[in-house]
């Protein structure tokens, strides 16, 4: 088995749909589709929001203390096992129903890679907002296809990535500058919320709506994935 065909086949897959995986848009179809993995997907996004919220509430302080420490390790866990757990579904509800049982025994066997993966696209975001605003969110848009790609069990999620992005150059770049006009709104929506509404509420809101709206686009790029040579389901 080569490194770039290591996927889950023990892993319990969904009812085929017939058709495309997407229709006349992929945001539209994403947004349809999604509702598949309701339960799994609603569990990943409200574990992840209490948690994230409790942590601001503890307000353990910034510095080199063990408060700190413990504090950083349990979200980055967190967000990163909660990530994985909306991505599979998010990749699984393009076929179909998703389940719970189905959606945690498909994303068990790749979480360790999935998570040096995820990892790394923070690092690569965040490096490419704090050297430029317009860097940050072109990594964001190159990088579309990363987190569908190890869901779907890639070993070379970052090849499998641009394979998709060569395939589909157009429907791509279409997306990504649709979903830039929405990142604008969105940014403007959470900051009225951080001034007006602070601390615990102000977590709970923020995280749970970048939730929603990272399950749509999950769902969205896994659609057009899904329509590649690299990421047609097995």
């Amino acid at each position: 088995m080569s490194d770039l065909d290591t996927r889950t086949a023990d892993s319990p897959s969904p009812q085929p749909d017939a058709g495309k995986p997407y229709g006349f848009s992929a945001l539209i179809s994403g947004l349809a589709k999604m509702w598949r993995g309701t339960v799994p997907a609603l569990i990943a996004i409200v574990v992840n929001t209490l948690v994230q919220a409790v942590l601001v509430y503890w307000n353990a302080g910034i510095g080199l203390n063990f408060a700190f420490i413990v504090s950083v390790v349990i979200s980055a866990v967190v967000l990163v096992a909660c990530f994985a757990l909306l991505a599979r579904t998010a990749l699984e509800a393009v076929s179909g129903k998703v389940s719970l049982a189905g959606a945690v025994s498909g994303t068990l066997p790749i979480l360790p890679v999935f998570a040096l993966w995820a990892v790394a696209l923070f690092a690569l975001v965040i490096v490419g907002f704090m050297i430029y605003p317009f860097v940050g969110l072109l990594v964001c848009w190159l990088l579309a296809f990363l987190a569908p790609a190890a869901a779907d069990g890639r070993r070379n999620a970052i090849g499998a990535n641009f394979s998709a992005l060569k395939e589909r150059w157009g429907r791509w770049l279409i997306t990504s500058l649709l979903l830039t006009v929405g990142g604008i709104i969105v940014l403007v929506l959470m900051a009225v919320n951080v001034f007006f509404i602070t601390g615990f509420a102000a977590s709970l809101i923020g995280w749970f709506v970048l939730g929603l709206i990272a399950w749509w686009l999950l769902t969205a790029w896994s659609a057009i994935y899904r329509s590649t040579r690299v990421g047609a389901a097995s």
